[in-house]
Protein backbone atom coordinates (compact mmCIF):
# COMPACT_ATOMS: atom_id res chain seq x y z
CA UNK A 1 0.00 0.00 0.00
CA UNK A 2 2.76 2.33 0.88
CA UNK A 3 4.51 1.78 -2.16
CA UNK A 4 1.25 2.23 -4.20
CA UNK A 5 1.06 5.26 -2.55
CA UNK A 6 4.45 6.34 -3.72
CA UNK A 7 4.21 6.02 -6.76
CA UNK A 8 1.09 7.64 -6.94
CA UNK A 9 2.61 10.64 -5.41
CA UNK A 10 5.92 10.43 -8.17
CA UNK A 11 3.64 9.84 -11.19
CA UNK A 12 2.07 13.21 -10.13
CA UNK A 13 4.88 14.97 -9.47
CA UNK A 14 5.89 13.83 -13.51
CA UNK A 15 2.78 14.66 -14.62
CA UNK A 16 2.81 18.23 -13.01
CA UNK A 17 6.17 19.11 -13.88
CA UNK A 18 6.71 17.42 -17.79
CA UNK A 19 4.11 19.62 -19.37
CA UNK A 20 6.28 23.17 -18.16
CA UNK A 21 9.32 21.10 -20.13
CA UNK A 22 7.70 20.81 -23.43
CA UNK A 23 7.24 23.65 -26.15
CA UNK A 24 3.47 25.51 -26.43
CA UNK A 25 4.73 28.67 -28.42
CA UNK A 26 7.02 30.00 -31.95
CA UNK A 27 8.59 32.74 -31.82
CA UNK A 28 6.74 36.27 -33.83
CA UNK A 29 8.61 37.86 -36.46
CA UNK A 30 9.22 41.46 -35.80
CA UNK A 31 7.23 44.03 -37.43
CA UNK A 32 4.63 41.35 -38.13
CA UNK A 33 1.76 42.48 -40.16
CA UNK A 34 -0.53 40.00 -41.72
CA UNK A 35 -2.67 42.37 -43.81
CA UNK A 36 -2.12 45.74 -45.54
CA UNK A 37 -5.23 46.93 -44.06
CA UNK A 38 -3.89 44.77 -40.75
CA UNK A 39 -4.58 47.40 -37.37
CA UNK A 40 -5.45 47.04 -33.82
CA UNK A 41 -6.85 48.62 -30.81
CA UNK A 42 -6.19 47.81 -27.33
CA UNK A 43 -8.57 47.61 -24.34
CA UNK A 44 -7.54 47.18 -21.08
CA UNK A 45 -4.16 45.08 -22.03
CA UNK A 46 -6.06 43.33 -25.04
CA UNK A 47 -4.57 44.25 -28.50
CA UNK A 48 -7.55 43.29 -31.46
CA UNK A 49 -6.91 42.82 -34.36
CA UNK A 50 -9.47 44.50 -37.19
CA UNK A 51 -9.76 45.31 -40.53
CA UNK A 52 -11.26 48.03 -42.39
CA UNK A 53 -12.60 48.60 -45.66
CA UNK A 54 -14.25 51.69 -46.67
CA UNK A 55 -17.24 51.88 -50.05
CA UNK A 56 -15.82 54.05 -52.82
CA UNK A 57 -18.58 56.29 -52.01
CA UNK A 58 -20.88 57.77 -49.20
CA UNK A 59 -20.91 55.42 -46.75
CA UNK A 60 -24.64 53.84 -46.43
CA UNK A 61 -24.49 51.29 -43.57
CA UNK A 62 -21.68 49.35 -41.49
CA UNK A 63 -21.48 46.13 -40.98
CA UNK A 64 -19.35 44.07 -38.37
CA UNK A 65 -18.39 40.49 -39.65
CA UNK A 66 -17.60 37.94 -36.16
CA UNK A 67 -15.57 34.43 -37.00
CA UNK A 68 -16.35 31.00 -35.01
CA UNK A 69 -13.68 28.88 -33.35
CA UNK A 70 -10.27 28.65 -35.11
CA UNK A 71 -11.47 31.11 -37.74
CA UNK A 72 -10.22 34.54 -38.15
CA UNK A 73 -10.82 37.96 -40.43
CA UNK A 74 -9.55 35.73 -43.42
CA UNK A 75 -12.80 33.58 -43.08
CA UNK A 76 -14.71 36.64 -44.44
CA UNK A 77 -12.59 37.13 -47.41
CA UNK A 78 -15.02 36.43 -50.18
CA UNK A 79 -17.84 38.74 -49.32
CA UNK A 80 -16.19 41.80 -48.23
CA UNK A 81 -15.96 43.47 -51.71
CA UNK A 82 -19.94 42.55 -52.60
CA UNK A 83 -20.67 44.87 -49.45
CA UNK A 84 -18.54 47.47 -50.17
CA UNK A 85 -19.67 47.56 -53.87
CA UNK A 86 -22.84 48.64 -52.08
CA UNK A 87 -21.86 50.96 -50.27
CA UNK A 88 -20.95 49.64 -46.84
CA UNK A 89 -18.10 50.28 -44.05
CA UNK A 90 -17.12 47.05 -43.34
CA UNK A 91 -15.14 45.75 -40.05
CA UNK A 92 -13.87 42.35 -39.69
CA UNK A 93 -12.28 41.98 -36.01
CA UNK A 94 -10.53 39.11 -34.78
CA UNK A 95 -11.66 38.11 -31.12
CA UNK A 96 -9.22 37.45 -28.39
CA UNK A 97 -7.31 34.54 -28.48
CA UNK A 98 -7.86 34.15 -32.40
CA UNK A 99 -6.30 35.26 -35.77
CA UNK A 100 -3.78 37.97 -35.07
CA UNK A 101 -5.05 39.27 -31.96
CA UNK A 102 -3.78 39.00 -28.29
CA UNK A 103 -3.51 35.50 -26.77
CA UNK A 104 -4.09 35.98 -23.07
CA UNK A 105 -4.45 33.11 -20.71
CA UNK A 106 -6.16 35.25 -18.27
CA UNK A 107 -8.83 36.75 -20.47
CA UNK A 108 -12.33 36.01 -20.01
CA UNK A 109 -14.29 34.49 -23.18
CA UNK A 110 -17.46 34.86 -22.11
CA UNK A 111 -19.85 36.40 -24.61
CA UNK A 112 -20.73 39.19 -22.40
CA UNK A 113 -17.00 40.21 -22.01
CA UNK A 114 -16.40 39.45 -25.76
CA UNK A 115 -19.79 41.90 -26.94
CA UNK A 116 -18.27 44.69 -24.34
CA UNK A 117 -15.07 44.71 -25.90
CA UNK A 118 -16.47 44.44 -29.78
CA UNK A 119 -18.68 47.51 -28.69
CA UNK A 120 -15.71 49.68 -27.17
CA UNK A 121 -13.78 48.99 -30.82
CA UNK A 122 -16.90 49.91 -32.26
CA UNK A 123 -17.77 52.89 -30.53
CA UNK A 124 -14.05 53.81 -31.24
CA UNK A 125 -14.11 52.93 -34.90
CA UNK A 126 -17.44 55.26 -34.85
CA UNK A 127 -15.40 58.29 -33.79
CA UNK A 128 -12.36 57.73 -35.87
CA UNK A 129 -14.82 57.70 -38.88
CA UNK A 130 -17.45 60.04 -37.81
CA UNK A 131 -20.18 58.14 -38.14
CA UNK A 132 -22.98 57.56 -35.76
CA UNK A 133 -25.21 54.59 -37.96
CA UNK A 134 -26.05 51.82 -36.20
CA UNK A 135 -24.37 48.33 -37.23
CA UNK A 136 -25.39 45.31 -38.97
CA UNK A 137 -24.12 42.61 -36.83
CA UNK A 138 -23.42 39.44 -38.77
CA UNK A 139 -21.60 36.25 -36.64
CA UNK A 140 -20.54 32.84 -38.18
CA UNK A 141 -20.96 29.37 -35.43
CA UNK A 142 -19.52 30.84 -31.78
CA UNK A 143 -19.26 34.25 -33.42
CA UNK A 144 -23.18 33.94 -33.78
CA UNK A 145 -23.60 34.10 -30.57
CA UNK A 146 -21.38 36.61 -29.80
CA UNK A 147 -23.72 38.99 -31.88
CA UNK A 148 -26.53 38.26 -30.42
CA UNK A 149 -24.65 38.96 -26.95
CA UNK A 150 -24.05 42.30 -29.17
CA UNK A 151 -27.35 43.59 -30.07
CA UNK A 152 -28.94 42.73 -26.87
CA UNK A 153 -26.30 44.75 -25.21
CA UNK A 154 -26.88 47.74 -27.34
CA UNK A 155 -30.31 47.55 -29.38
CA UNK A 156 -30.43 51.41 -30.31
CA UNK A 157 -26.46 50.54 -32.34
CA UNK A 158 -27.82 47.65 -33.98
CA UNK A 159 -29.83 47.91 -37.10
CA UNK A 160 -29.80 43.78 -38.42
CA UNK A 161 -28.58 40.76 -36.90
CA UNK A 162 -27.26 38.05 -39.07
CA UNK A 163 -26.60 34.17 -37.90
CA UNK A 164 -24.46 31.74 -40.00
CA UNK A 165 -24.85 28.61 -39.01
CA UNK A 166 -25.02 29.83 -35.26
CA UNK A 167 -23.20 27.89 -31.74
CA UNK A 168 -25.76 28.57 -28.98
CA UNK A 169 -24.86 25.35 -27.51
CA UNK A 170 -24.25 24.79 -23.68
CA UNK A 171 -21.22 26.65 -22.46
CA UNK A 172 -18.87 23.67 -21.21
CA UNK A 173 -18.46 21.65 -17.62
CA UNK A 174 -18.35 23.27 -14.54
CA UNK A 175 -15.96 19.70 -13.86
CA UNK A 176 -13.66 21.05 -16.59
CA UNK A 177 -13.70 24.49 -15.49
CA UNK A 178 -12.23 23.63 -12.27
CA UNK A 179 -9.95 21.22 -13.58
CA UNK A 180 -8.30 23.35 -16.29
CA UNK A 181 -8.30 26.17 -13.44
CA UNK A 182 -5.16 23.69 -12.03
CA UNK A 183 -2.14 25.14 -14.01
CA UNK A 184 -0.50 21.77 -14.77
CA UNK A 185 -3.89 20.39 -16.29
CA UNK A 186 -3.79 24.13 -18.57
CA UNK A 187 -0.26 23.47 -19.36
CA UNK A 188 -1.13 19.80 -20.94
CA UNK A 189 -4.24 21.72 -22.27
CA UNK A 190 -1.65 24.16 -24.20
CA UNK A 191 0.84 21.34 -24.89
CA UNK A 192 -2.16 19.13 -26.62
CA UNK A 193 -2.77 22.13 -28.94
CA UNK A 194 0.27 23.36 -29.56
CA UNK A 195 0.95 19.36 -30.96
CA UNK A 196 -2.58 19.46 -32.73
CA UNK A 197 -3.69 22.58 -34.05
CA UNK A 198 -0.21 23.61 -35.65
CA UNK A 199 0.14 20.30 -37.48
CA UNK A 200 -1.06 20.87 -41.28
CA UNK A 201 -2.63 17.59 -41.73
CA UNK A 202 -4.93 17.87 -38.48
CA UNK A 203 -5.86 21.36 -39.68
CA UNK A 204 -7.05 20.00 -43.35
CA UNK A 205 -8.91 17.37 -42.13
CA UNK A 206 -10.65 19.69 -40.40
CA UNK A 207 -11.46 21.66 -42.54
CA UNK A 208 -12.40 19.46 -44.91
CA UNK A 209 -15.04 18.47 -42.21
CA UNK A 210 -16.07 22.15 -42.18
CA UNK A 211 -16.35 22.80 -45.30
CA UNK A 212 -17.66 19.44 -46.84
CA UNK A 213 -14.94 19.38 -48.98
CA UNK A 214 -11.36 19.66 -49.29
CA UNK A 215 -9.45 22.77 -48.15
CA UNK A 216 -6.87 24.43 -51.07
CA UNK A 217 -3.54 25.01 -49.96
CA UNK A 218 -4.76 28.80 -49.64
CA UNK A 219 -7.19 27.88 -47.57
CA UNK A 220 -5.20 25.66 -45.01
CA UNK A 221 -2.97 28.47 -44.95
CA UNK A 222 -4.98 30.89 -43.62
CA UNK A 223 -6.31 28.73 -41.21
CA UNK A 224 -2.62 27.33 -40.02
CA UNK A 225 -0.80 30.67 -39.76
CA UNK A 226 -2.57 32.35 -37.12
CA UNK A 227 -2.21 29.16 -35.09
CA UNK A 228 1.09 29.02 -34.94
CA UNK A 229 1.42 32.15 -33.58
CA UNK A 230 3.05 32.83 -30.08
CA UNK A 231 0.80 31.28 -27.00
CA UNK A 232 -1.94 30.41 -29.71
CA UNK A 233 -2.09 27.27 -27.66
CA UNK A 234 -3.31 28.76 -24.71
CA UNK A 235 -6.73 29.60 -26.33
CA UNK A 236 -8.42 26.23 -25.76
CA UNK A 237 -7.56 26.00 -22.12
CA UNK A 238 -8.81 29.50 -21.21
CA UNK A 239 -12.22 29.27 -23.34
CA UNK A 240 -12.88 26.21 -21.36
CA UNK A 241 -12.13 27.50 -17.95
CA UNK A 242 -13.91 31.14 -18.76
CA UNK A 243 -16.57 30.37 -21.57
CA UNK A 244 -20.28 31.59 -20.94
CA UNK A 245 -22.61 31.36 -23.97
CA UNK A 246 -25.77 32.99 -24.67
CA UNK A 247 -28.50 30.72 -24.11
CA UNK A 248 -30.81 29.71 -26.54
CA UNK A 249 -33.44 30.78 -25.12
CA UNK A 250 -32.06 34.13 -23.96
CA UNK A 251 -32.30 35.41 -28.07
CA UNK A 252 -36.21 35.99 -27.33
CA UNK A 253 -35.62 39.24 -26.28
CA UNK A 254 -34.56 39.98 -29.23
CA UNK A 255 -36.33 42.86 -30.67
CA UNK A 256 -34.36 43.10 -34.23
CA UNK A 257 -35.03 41.98 -37.82
CA UNK A 258 -32.58 38.69 -38.34
CA UNK A 259 -31.67 36.72 -40.73
CA UNK A 260 -30.44 33.00 -39.90
CA UNK A 261 -28.49 31.37 -42.33
CA UNK A 262 -27.49 27.45 -42.19
CA UNK A 263 -25.87 24.98 -44.60
CA UNK A 264 -28.14 22.02 -45.27
CA UNK A 265 -24.95 19.94 -45.07
CA UNK A 266 -23.26 21.30 -42.12
CA UNK A 267 -21.49 18.39 -39.66
CA UNK A 268 -20.40 20.92 -37.38
CA UNK A 269 -23.71 22.78 -36.04
CA UNK A 270 -26.61 20.36 -37.76
CA UNK A 271 -29.50 22.20 -39.64
CA UNK A 272 -32.12 21.22 -37.06
CA UNK A 273 -30.09 23.55 -34.22
CA UNK A 274 -30.78 26.35 -37.13
CA UNK A 275 -34.75 25.78 -37.09
CA UNK A 276 -34.14 25.84 -33.66
CA UNK A 277 -33.00 29.33 -33.30
CA UNK A 278 -35.20 30.39 -35.78
CA UNK A 279 -38.32 29.26 -33.41
CA UNK A 280 -36.87 31.61 -30.54
CA UNK A 281 -36.22 34.79 -32.47
CA UNK A 282 -39.84 36.06 -33.86
CA UNK A 283 -38.44 38.44 -36.16
CA UNK A 284 -36.38 36.33 -38.19
CA UNK A 285 -35.88 35.03 -41.66
CA UNK A 286 -34.46 31.35 -42.04
CA UNK A 287 -32.43 30.67 -45.20
CA UNK A 288 -30.39 27.37 -46.01
CA UNK A 289 -27.88 27.41 -48.30
CA UNK A 290 -28.39 23.62 -50.05
CA UNK A 291 -25.12 21.47 -49.67
CA UNK A 292 -23.82 23.80 -47.80
CA UNK A 293 -21.51 22.76 -44.79
CA UNK A 294 -20.35 24.84 -41.73
CA UNK A 295 -18.66 27.55 -43.74
CA UNK A 296 -20.74 28.44 -46.82
CA UNK A 297 -19.54 32.14 -46.97
CA UNK A 298 -16.35 30.39 -48.15
CA UNK A 299 -17.79 27.75 -50.11
CA UNK A 300 -20.56 29.06 -51.86
CA UNK A 301 -19.97 32.76 -51.52
CA UNK A 302 -21.93 33.70 -54.44
CA UNK A 303 -25.18 32.24 -53.35
CA UNK A 304 -24.39 33.25 -49.95
CA UNK A 305 -24.32 36.99 -51.14
CA UNK A 306 -27.22 36.92 -52.80
CA UNK A 307 -28.93 35.96 -50.01
CA UNK A 308 -27.36 38.62 -48.04
CA UNK A 309 -28.09 41.22 -50.30
CA UNK A 310 -32.16 40.24 -50.56
CA UNK A 311 -32.21 40.87 -46.98
CA UNK A 312 -29.99 43.96 -46.51
CA UNK A 313 -31.60 45.99 -49.07
CA UNK A 314 -35.05 46.62 -48.04
CA UNK A 315 -33.33 46.89 -44.17
CA UNK A 316 -31.04 49.29 -44.51
CA UNK A 317 -32.16 50.95 -47.89
CA UNK A 318 -32.26 55.23 -47.39
CA UNK A 319 -35.73 55.23 -48.13
CA UNK A 320 -37.98 56.55 -45.16
CA UNK A 321 -41.29 54.47 -44.91
CA UNK A 322 -43.36 54.52 -42.69
CA UNK A 323 -45.87 51.69 -42.80
CA UNK A 324 -48.46 53.06 -41.09
CA UNK A 325 -49.36 54.78 -43.61
CA UNK A 326 -48.72 52.51 -46.23
CA UNK A 327 -51.04 49.07 -47.43
CA UNK A 328 -48.79 46.45 -46.70
CA UNK A 329 -51.01 43.94 -49.24
CA UNK A 330 -49.93 46.11 -52.13
CA UNK A 331 -45.98 45.47 -51.31
CA UNK A 332 -44.80 42.81 -53.24
CA UNK A 333 -41.53 42.66 -51.79
CA UNK A 334 -41.47 39.26 -49.21
CA UNK A 335 -38.45 40.33 -47.44
CA UNK A 336 -40.82 44.27 -46.89
CA UNK A 337 -43.74 42.58 -45.45
CA UNK A 338 -42.16 41.33 -42.59
CA UNK A 339 -41.74 44.78 -41.26
CA UNK A 340 -44.79 45.80 -39.54
CA UNK A 341 -44.09 48.83 -37.49
CA UNK A 342 -42.98 52.34 -38.59
CA UNK A 343 -39.03 52.70 -39.40
CA UNK A 344 -36.14 54.06 -41.32
CA UNK A 345 -34.07 51.84 -43.73
CA UNK A 346 -30.96 52.71 -44.06
CA UNK A 347 -28.28 51.53 -46.14
CA UNK A 348 -27.27 50.47 -49.06
CA UNK A 349 -29.21 48.82 -52.45
CA UNK A 350 -27.93 49.19 -55.95
CA UNK A 351 -29.73 51.90 -57.90
CA UNK A 352 -31.75 49.47 -59.73
CA UNK A 353 -32.92 47.75 -56.44
CA UNK A 354 -33.64 51.34 -55.10
CA UNK A 355 -35.79 52.25 -57.99
CA UNK A 356 -37.73 49.34 -57.75
CA UNK A 357 -38.77 50.24 -54.04
CA UNK A 358 -39.77 53.55 -54.94
CA UNK A 359 -41.84 52.29 -57.69
CA UNK A 360 -43.50 49.22 -55.10
CA UNK A 361 -43.88 51.85 -52.62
Amino acid sequence: MIKLVKRLIIAFILLSVIPYLLPVSNSLPKNFRPYDNTSYYTINKTSIHYRQWLPEGDIKGKVLLVHGFGGSTFSFEKIISNLTSQGYLVVAADLPGFGYSSRNQYYDHSQANRSKDLWKLLYYLDGKNNNNLPWTLLGHSMGGNTVAQMALADPKQTTALIILDGAFGESGNDFMKILVSYPPVFRWLEVISYNLLQNKLVVSTLLKEAYGRKASPEEITGYLEPLELPNASNTLPAIIKTQLNLPLEAVKDLQLKTLIIWGSQDKVIPLAEGEKLQLEITDSIFKIIENGGHIPMETQPQEFNEIINEFICPVMNNIHINFKNMNLNDLKNDWIEDFANPMIIAGPCSAESESQMLETA
